[in-house]
């Protein structure tokens, strides 16, 4: 009895830990566990939605953006919190850039190096999502009946007293939103699941355990995307961190 117990332990540890991989680290064809995680947060701070048309200066070898509208942030929230900015018609690369002055109620710096061919900027502001965390799962990686148990944490610090918003995408198509009250964490789980295919019948339940029905091709890849916003200039979402773990089968 004791000899079965210890090679059931082996085989065990074998299948979930020290699967087969494919170049990359991906789980190979036999089955297995992959986790990918990051717990470093990212913030992003909401500018007032008077902040349009931007145009940009040097300020000490750093992009400052000028707008004729107020941007409604302020040093002690905002420096060294984020703000999304969309580049076009230039050099410049659409993303998350820290916010590392606060200039005037017209102006704010960011942390990237100046040059008049960036292009022309667009800044996300309040009531609209702000990417801050992003997984993607490659086509086919989870097998005909594989899933995903996704994790995302979220803190939110108001402005005042109102509260922030977080939304969970697939391929940009909006699944979850959910309301996040000042200085309080969120957590939600939620689990995508193949059932006998890897090209459809995708059920996606939330932390409650509804199902929602959503259905997707899982032989194309798969982006997860963890966003947030607030209504409110100067209040902070952040993605405290999030964990996907990735069974194929």
């Amino acid at each position: 009895m004791k000899k079965l117990f210890i090679l059931f332990v082996a085989f065990f540890s074998s299948s979930v830990f020290a699967w087969p991989s494919t170049p990359g680290g991906w789980p190979g064809a036999l089955g297995g566990v992959s986790v990918i995680e990051s717990f470093t947060p990212v913030s992003a701070v909401t500018v007032a939605t008077t902040f349009t048309t931007p145009t940009i200066a040097n300020n000490a070898g750093n992009t400052q953006l000028v707008s004729t509208g107020v941007h409604g942030l302020t040093s002690a929230v905002a420096v060294g919190k984020n703000v999304y900015i969309t580049w076009s018609g230039g050099t410049g690369i659409t993303g998350l850039y820290q916010v590392i002055s606060v200039d005037s109620t017209l102006a704010f710096t960011v942390g990237l190096p100046y040059s008049g061919a960036l292009g022309t900027p667009t800044v996300t502001l309040a009531n609209s999502s702000v990417p801050l965390g992003n997984v993607t799962i490659p086509g086919g990686g989870m097998g005909a009946n594989g899933s995903l148990d996704i994790l995302p944490i979220y803190t939110y610090t108001p402005a005042a007293t109102e509260t922030g918003t977080t939304e969970f995408r697939v391929n940009g198509s909006y699944l979850d939103t959910n309301g996040i009250g000042g200085t309080n964490a969120l957590a939600k789980r939620f689990l995508i699941a193949n059932r006998g295919s890897a090209s459809i019948n995708m059920y996606i339940f939330d932390s409650g355990f509804v199902a929602s029905g959503k259905t997707f091709n899982t032989t194309l890849p798969m982006t997860i995307t963890f966003g947030g916003y607030s209504a409110t200039a100067n209040g902070v979402v952040t993605l405290e961190g999030y964990r996907v773990l990735v069974t194929y089968q």
